[in-house]
């Protein structure tokens, strides 16, 4: 009798259904719930309210207008720390710059909420412990970088960790896809900040160097 009890109770909270689930719907899962906890609070505000991004919606405008300022002069998109500049100045002429700099903040946030549970799932091989670490990932996803504006840094930082998931596939399993995965994501975090790239180039040096 306790036992159909607890059974019951089990599949009416969804706590029965998660064996089920296969790794990767969980990890949908827990991406799902860290990116409504981290997001939530951009549907209350017009313009998210991070430190540096007024600034960063000032020079947009400036790079916009560049005939009213003649003492400033633009040095181009092809360089790294540039991904939101880029997305400011082109979405913004089709949604309006503050609805482009919600949407982008709330990629950054959705990226980092799909990368952060696969992480740990890949290089820990236990959805056990996909799911400990879920449960302290939400400052992770909402973290000081985003906090402070730093969405350039704030972005790369979910790329570099997919990055490194591709480059030990290829070191476990190498193929043509692996390999077309990590030069996409290493250009992607180039463009939107360099540090993580060098990171994960220092962490591939130690391993490399590591091995007989």
């Amino acid at each position: 009798m306790k036992s159909s009890l607890l059974l019951d109770a089990r599949s009416q909270l969804g706590v029965g259904a998660l064996p089920a689930l296969t790794d990767r719907q969980l990890a949908l899962l827990m991406s799902g719930v860290l990116f409504v906890v981290g997001a939530w609070p951009l549907a209350l505000t017009e313009v998210p309210p991070y430190q540096d991004l007024p600034n960063h919606l000032a020079t947009v405008e400036v790079i916009d207008h560049l005939e009213a300022y003649p003492e400033y002069v633009f040095n181009g998109f092809f360089k790294t720390n540039a991904a939101l500049f880029t997305f400011l100045l082109f979405a913004g002429k089709v949604i309006g710059l503050k609805a482009a700099a919600r949407v982008f903040s709330l990629g950054t946030l959705a990226l980092n909420a799909f990368v952060l549970p696969r992480f740990v799932l890949h290089f820990t091989k236990s959805r056990t412990r996909m799911i400990v670490a879920g449960l302290f990932a939400w400052p992770m996803v909402h973290n000081w970088f985003i906090s402070m504006g730093m969405l350039d840094f704030a972005l790369a930082i979910p790329l570099s960790l997919a990055m490194l998931g591709f480059v030990d596939r290829q070191r476990e399993a190498p193929s043509k896809r692996n390999v077309a995965a990590i030069v996409l994501l290493g250009v992607a975090t180039w463009y939107a900040h360099a540090f993580p790239l060098l990171v994960v180039q220092l962490l591939v040096l130690v391993d490399a160097m590591a091995r007989p």
